[in-house]
């Protein structure tokens, strides 16, 4: 699959009201509109598949990801590099122009799926975090001493723990990934 992250690159800080406009509009542009994309902010009580042409009505930060099916290799839009600031990483890569918003194209490969797979392997982070996201009286607790409240999941690595404490949205999502791959 096909990851947008609309985080920013420093993952410790979030993308800028600006630079998210400017990720949407690229996505409308490069992306067929009756396609469907997952939202999913953090964790699995807030994961929502929407058509592409209702993206602006979401509500999207800086920490927001959204997944979108696999069309084939991306090229780069030098016009839209160029507004971030990011020309120089692809002045010598051959950039093509971006494709017509209306060239016809596959919404998927066989063996692939469209949809948002979770992850294979536990997370206990993630886990807590759909605690929290379902249950308002837990909520209430964490909110109302975190430090105390985080102390006492101790199934949380160090990490995880730090994380949580930390409130960083791209730290958070990281530290629920397992990056060894098997």
């Amino acid at each position: 699959m096909r990851v947008r992250s609309l985080a920013a690159p420093s993952r410790r800080s979030p993308t800028s009201e600006a630079a998210v406009g400017i990720a949407l509009e690229c996505t409308e542009t490069s992306e067929p509109l009756l396609c469907s994309l997952v939202v999913y902010p953090v964790c699995a009580p807030l994961i929502r598949t929407t058509p592409l042409r209702e993206l602006r009505q979401e509500p999207l930060t800086g920490i927001s990801t959204l997944y979108l099916p696999p069309v084939g290799p991306r090229p780069v839009n030098m016009q839209t590099a160029e507004r971030l600031g990011l020309a120089s990483r692809f002045s010598g890569n051959g950039a093509s122009p971006a494709p017509a918003a209306d060239e016809e194209r596959p919404l998927s490969r066989p063996g692939t799926s469209d949809r948002y797979m979770p992850t294979r392997y536990p997370s206990p982070l993630a886990d807590y975090l759909t605690i929290l996201a379902t249950d308002p009286a837990r909520l209430a607790e964490h909110l109302s001493d975190p430090e105390a409240a985080a102390a006492q999941q101790t199934q949380l690595s160090d990490g995880e723990r730090s994380a949580l404490l930390g409130r960083v949205g791209g730290v958070i999502r990281e530290e629920m990934k397992d990056t060894t791959f098997r």
